[in-house]
């Protein structure tokens, strides 16, 4: 009986063992699977980190080249931009000169027409001997054109001959010989009234010239 016990005995404990080493199987295959799967997965990850890093550094290139690129246009459309302004510039300054040179002309007319019917009205205020309103005719026509000899030699001719005052014909010769061209053709006539204006001042009974 003590020996079938102890049959019994063994029997369980060799059971016991057989389970016990197909339990340890079982983990270290289950460990072996886990550690393929862990190892597939770092292959995994590895690749895609890979992967990764390729596509960061195509990135940076790409980027590059793009930066590149952009700098290139930067420069083309900063020159584009440049040269259509200086040809608005050139184009505007083009334009304000005429319209610069357009008032000029405009107001040089208006002065040569205005200077004009002063001196055609002091002719016509002389030819109906009207010589006070012929002498501030022609004083208007000076307002106007200054430095016109015209004015002078005509104001000189009423002083002298129609209102009888040297004095002022004097005067207005003077202007004239200083304002007139020096080859103009008058000048010696206008000089010597100058001098019989001066020889009627010294001797009034002297007369008209």
């Amino acid at each position: 009986a003590l020996k079938d016990n102890l049959n019994k005995t063994v029997a369980t404990l060799q059971a016991q063992v057989k389970a016990l080493e197909t339990d340890m199987q079982a983990v270290i295959d289950k460990e072996r699977k886990d550690n393929s799967t862990l190892s597939l997965n770092l292959d995994s990850s590895e690749q895609k980190l890979k992967s990764l890093q390729k596509l960061e550094s195509d990135l940076r290139q790409q980027n590059s080249e793009l930066a590149k690129e952009l700098a290139v246009v930067k420069l083309d459309i900063e020159a584009k931009i440049k040269q259509r302004v200086q040809a608005q510039e050139v184009e505007f300054t083009k334009r304000l000169q005429e319209a610069q040179d357009k008032i000029k002309w405009m107001e040089e007319t208006t002065t040569k027409e205005r200077s004009s019917f002063h001196y055609n009205l002091g002719i016509a205020y002389t030819r109906s001997r009207m010589f006070e309103e012929a002498i501030r005719a022609y004083e208007q026509m000076l307002t106007v054109t200054p430095k016109e000899p015209a004015a002078y030699f005509n104001m000189g001719i009423v002083y002298d001959e129609y209102l009888d005052r040297p004095s002022e014909a004097i005067m207005a010769y003077t202007k004239y010989l200083q304002y007139a061209p020096a080859d103009a053709a008058d000048r010696a006539k206008v000089q010597k009234w100058i001098e019989g204006c001066q020889k009627r001042l010294n001797d009034p009974r002297g007369g008209l010239r």
